[in-house]
């Protein structure tokens, strides 16, 4: 089987992601925990949401639940 292009990209990028992966949850958890301790803002967390959101669309593109 040959590997293409495209492949060998697509795994650099997962590859990429993942190694990421821990910092930007991290980010986010602290961003909810200040949420929760200094009080809720609502459109704080609606940006919140929309990153976690970006993050597993993300993760759903490299085949990771």
């Amino acid at each position: 089987m040959r590997v293409t292009e495209q492949q060998i990209r697509s795994e650099e990028l997962k590859t990429a992601f993942l190694r990421h992966l821990p910092q930007r949850v991290k980010i986010l958890v602290r961003r909810a925990e200040r949420q929760h301790r200094e009080g809720w803002d609502v459109n704080a967390l609606l940006l919140l949401e929309a990153e976690f959101a970006r993050l597993a669309d993300a993760a759903g593109r490299y085949g990771l639940p």
